[in-house]
């Protein structure tokens, strides 16, 4: 009996290790695939903040995961809708079609932003905070091959409190993208997606989270001294600010507007993001799921603040808060050898030309208005009175075509004059036309970057170039969207499923996300992908 109990024993012991051990080996292919995007994240935030990151946000992704250290984009535009499209797509401006925020729309004469599309109304929102899809994204992206390739059965979701963001993300046949209405408080989609919002997503906004966070005041996680490497900015106060109590304000217009430029945008999207897994039962079979969350608080806060401000890091000590808590839920709920994390950020972020100053380092502000005036009495000074350029938007020049035509005047020339008219202001590196992209090869440094982010369809008549260290003055951004290192150099962190331990110090691109998943999964890549295959990290 003694022999018969210790072999029973033994044969339990070994039945329960063998099933435990089976749980933690990887299956061929990730449950969930979850894609990280933090908007205005450079990568230097890692080293910078390191000391005061927890053990089990940042430093753990990096320790046990794969780290590509010399991670940059291959376009031109450091604009947050560029970033996700490119990631998404697998592919760069020139092809996806995303070249900024707004464009001219020649044939219709009038200004295209790239998620507008009146055909959809908001569900569950209020007002007209739905009228988006993704419908000027002209390639394929990485969810869209693992839809069809699926027939359908694997889900994607897109979660960002920036409607853009979300949308562009899950691309073009995602079950659904949700945002956050900053006027009803509630995360919400359009009928793009879907007819009404599914009954967890309305328990979800009955919570009124939006409430409490309004009535909370966003301050410091750490002692003050524990902020050395943020305590040199110039332009803002130092001292954490205060939320506003949104309640109390008799304007109903963007009564949430305030919770968005906090840390607290991101643990909001954080808690809901955990709660689309958990509801929509992401990741529990063996067909692979997919979700893209996107913080994009750091978006705000950096820009208001500034890189190197006290407000910036607290965000991104938050942050990793946030993501320690994610994480640790994804190991307790579907495990950390089914899932697998991709992080990364949609563009960098240039200092604030004041702090520069005052170090005695190049930069400045271009005054883009000034500039773009003076341009029009120029060119209605060479070739007559008349509305010459039709628009400006963030380095681009459009021109009136029709007047140029009806006027017999050669189009090239015409930019070549504009381009040799506007490297005269300060700030300017460079500017390039529109044939010039067209007729030119360019295949290294930031001119390949400008050609990278050209859609001739969409993009303007001329492309300027900023100095290092300028950004345009008004625009609401530290970008200067001119390519330069620290606005193109971003994190992109593997972690989970087969990830190996590794850092890969060889240059990588976010546009090469999609085609390294699509390796994974034996798929095929988006139709327009010229990102290649990481095949470092596994």
């Amino acid at each position: 009996m003694r022999f018969i109990y210790i072999t029973l024993i033994i044969w339990l012991f070994n039945g329960f290790f063998n099933i435990n051990a089976q749980k933690k080996i990887p299956p061929q292919k990730p449950k969930l695939i979850i894609q990280i995007v933090i908007s205005n994240m450079k990568y230097d935030y890692i080293n910078k903040y390191w000391d005061n990151f927890g053990d089990n946000g940042f430093k753990k992704l990096i320790k046990e995961g794969a780290n590509c250290k010399n991670n940059q984009y291959k376009h031109i535009y450091a604009q947050n809708t560029v970033g996700v499209t490119s990631i998404a797509s697998g592919t760069t401006p020139s092809n996806h079609g995303i070249v900024s925020e707004n464009w001219y729309n020649r044939l219709k004469n009038e200004i295209t932003n790239c998620v507008i599309d009146k055909k959809h109304y908001s569900i569950g929102g209020v007002g007209i905070n739905g009228s988006y899809s993704p419908k000027n994204i002209r390639v394929t992206t990485f969810t869209d091959e693992l839809r069809m390739f699926s027939n359908f059965e694997s889900k994607i979701y897109s979660i960002s409190v920036d409607a853009g963001l979300s949308v562009l993300l899950g691309g073009h046949m995602a079950n659904a993208a949700y945002w956050f209405d900053d006027l009803s408080g509630n995360w919400i989609s359009n009928t793009y997606y879907m007819e009404s919002l599914p009954e967890w997503v309305k328990e979800f906004n009955k919570r009124e989270y939006p409430e409490i966070y309004q009535n909370r005041v966003w301050t410091s996680s750490l002692e003050k001294s524990r902020y050395t490497i943020s305590s040199i900015d110039t332009s803002n106060k130092t001292s954490l600010v205060p939320i506003l109590n949104l309640s109390k304000t008799k304007s109903l217009d963007a009564k949430y507007n305030v919770l968005v430029n906090t840390p607290f945008a991101n643990t909001f999207t954080k808690d809901f993001a955990i709660s689309t897994i958990i509801d929509e039962e992401l990741g529990q079979d063996d067909i692979t799921d997919y979700i893209a969350i996107t913080f994009s608080a750091s978006n705000k806060i950096g820009n208001r603040y500034g890189s190197l401000s006290i407000e910036n890091e607290d965000c991104f000590i938050k942050l990793d808060r946030d993501i320690e808590h994610f994480i640790k839920f994804i190991d307790e709920q579907l495990g950390k050898e089914n899932v697998l994390f991709v992080v990364t950020s949609d563009n960098g972020i240039a200092y604030k030309p004041e702090y520069l100053k005052k170090i005695n380092a190049p930069g400045g502000y271009f005054e883009a208005n000034k500039a773009i005036s003076l341009l029009k009495s120029y060119l209605s000074l060479t070739y007559g009175s008349g509305d010459w350029v039709k628009y400006y938007h963030k380095n681009q020049i459009y021109l009136n075509h029709d007047l140029i035509s009806d006027s017999k005047i050669n189009l090239s020339d015409i930019q070549d004059k504009v381009a040799e008219f506007m490297i005269q202001f300060e700030g300017i590196n460079n500017a390039l036309t529109a044939t010039n992209i067209r007729t030119a090869n360019y295949s290294n440094g930031t001119f390949e970057k400008v050609a990278n982010s050209f859609y001739s369809e969409r993009s303007g008549d001329i492309i300027l170039i900023l100095d290092p260290g300028w950004i345009e003055s008004d625009n609401g951004s530290l970008c200067s969207n001119s390519g330069y290192r620290y606005e193109t150099h971003v994190p992109l962190i593997w972690y989970g499923w087969k990830i190996k331990k590794t850092t890969i110090y060889k240059q990588t691109s976010p546009i090469d996300i999609a085609p390294t998943l699509s390796l994974f999964l034996n798929i095929s890549a988006p139709n327009a992908t010229s990102g290649k295959p990481i095949y470092d990290i596994l």
